[in-house]
């Protein structure tokens, strides 16, 4: 196994030896700087946006289809309905792994376009499920396809973006989730409404034709995404010149820019990150928030009925207004991070392979929360489910205990390496310097001792 002095000289000869490490110490203006962040920012964000909140849409809209005759038309009992969220998440799971290593060996755009285009079809075809085994069998599918959304931008978030704007474009393109889910649910509205006015007693329902429009929405973006998603190296319209300045605007971050040709895959990273606790704290945390976000996403409006409210009253009354307090409330907190920068999780982690690894396992414990997380309504419960959600508010206490003690290991762990940066007799500016060298060497974060942990 390759040591971390042995990576340390390793670094050197490759900064030698390949042109695509100039970067690192190339002399751009800042207005050059400002100048392709804007473009990134123009053409990236909205997509990245739309594509995040789709798959949200296409995932979520479950519930409001439960309010429009799903239950009923397909003959759901006990607990079937709960399983189509916790098949999903379970395929959700097993699609990372390949998911992951697809965009690894083939590149994010071209895999991230046939995945987009297949679900699409998957959603498409749920309009015509006539029961439970139609139902688990599609949703379980798109589950499977659907994972691959949130690793790939996460990918591209760190392909283009420096540590101090990975928090605030994350939250960015996070918003989706309740800012297209508003818009979504304004056109299930106008479905249902219309559908109510025509033909109560029509086979091909409201909940059917909530399908249709979000499969061939989800279809029309996929074509979209191919022209405009993917990493640095495989973009097509950033210019030459924009390609060097953006590379060497993210070879500062010390995780290296992902330029030039793919990195192979690294099995010393693999065995760092099954050490890492960093790799722990994101697997619990997702896991423990997985649990209370899946049920109440899946169960929401079936409790909003049980108020008394009727299914277009559910979405106007309850799902828009939430949505719309989400939106405000994730933006507040991103802009927050510009003066107090405590959540750059994505950021702490270096390594091309290790982030992909991580990057699987952060999946998979918010996978086997968001299962366990449909499971805790309980058929008996119902309607309004009063247990799950008690179970719900325990969880979300649990995920603050959780989020103290990981802060406090970045700290600990940053006062570590200070302490041995100071025997090294280096000035801040040589050890940021190096730090950078070895990023671009695809150096781990603990293997670079030079890095240091956003907390």
């Amino acid at each position: 196994m390759t040591q971390p002095g042995d990576m340390k000289e390793n670094a050197v000869d490759e900064k030698a030896s390949n042109p695509e490490l100039d970067t690192v110490n190339a002399n751009y203006t800042e207005a050059e700087y400002k100048r392709v962040l804007w473009k990134v920012d123009l053409v990236l964000l909205p997509f990245m946006w739309l594509c995040s909140g789709t798959q949200a849409a296409d995932k979520s809209s479950i519930s409001a289809q439960a309010t429009f005759g799903l239950l009923r038309d397909t003959n759901l009992v006990g607990q079937q309905f709960s399983w189509l969220t916790t098949a999903f998440f379970l395929s959700y799971l097993i699609g990372e792994a390949p998911s992951n290593y697809l965009m690894q060996r083939f590149g994010v755009n071209k895999v991230l376009f046939i995945y987009m285009f297949l679900w699409g079809v998957i959603v498409l075809c749920l309009a015509f499920a006539q029961n439970f085994a139609h139902l688990v069998a599609l949703r379980s599918l798109q589950g499977f396809l659907e994972g691959i959304m949130g690793p790939a931008l996460l990918i591209i978030t760190g392909s283009f973006y420096v540590s101090r704007e990975h928090t605030l474009r994350s939250i960015i393109w996070s918003t989706s989730s309740s800012g297209m889910d508003i818009i979504t649910q304004l056109g299930i509205y106008a479905i249902g409404n219309a559908a109510q006015k025509q033909n109560h007693n029509s086979s091909f329902g409201a909940w059917r034709w909530i399908s249709v429009f979000l499969g061939l929405w989800t279809i029309i973006l996929s074509f979209f995404s191919l022209l405009i998603l993917g990493t640095l190296s495989e973009v097509r319209w950033l210019s030459k010149d924009e390609r060097r300045i953006a590379a060497a605007r993210v070879a500062s971050n010390q995780t290296g820019s992902d330029r030039g040709q793919r990195r192979p895959w690294r099995w010393d990273q693999v065995l760092e990150a099954m050490e890492d606790p960093q790799t722990y704290f994101f697997f619990f945390g997702l896991l423990i928030s997985g649990i209370p976000s899946s049920g109440t996403a899946a169960f929401g409006n079936l409790v909003y009925v049980s108020f008394g409210f009727t299914n277009l009253e559910t979405i106007v009354k309850g799902t828009v207004p939430l949505d719309l307090v989400s939106a405000v409330w994730f933006l507040f907190v991103g802009f927050s991070t510009l003066k107090w920068p405590q959540t750059r999780l994505p950021s702490n982690i270096a390594g091309r392979t290790k982030r992909s690894v991580i990057g699987i396992v952060m999946f998979v414990g918010y996978c086997v929360g968001s299962a366990i997380g449909a499971q805790t309504f309980r058929a008996e419960w119902a309607p309004r489910y009063i247990p799950a959600i008690i179970i719900c508010g325990i969880m979300y206490g649990v995920m603050c205990a959780l989020f103290i003690a990981w802060r406090l290991y970045y700290m600990a762990e940053n006062k570590r390496r200070a302490k041995k940066i100071a025997e090294m007799r280096m000035t801040p500016e040589q050890s940021a310097h190096q730090g950078t060298i070895n990023g671009e060497a695809d150096m781990t974060d603990r293997q670079n001792i030079h890095f240091k942990y956003s907390v």
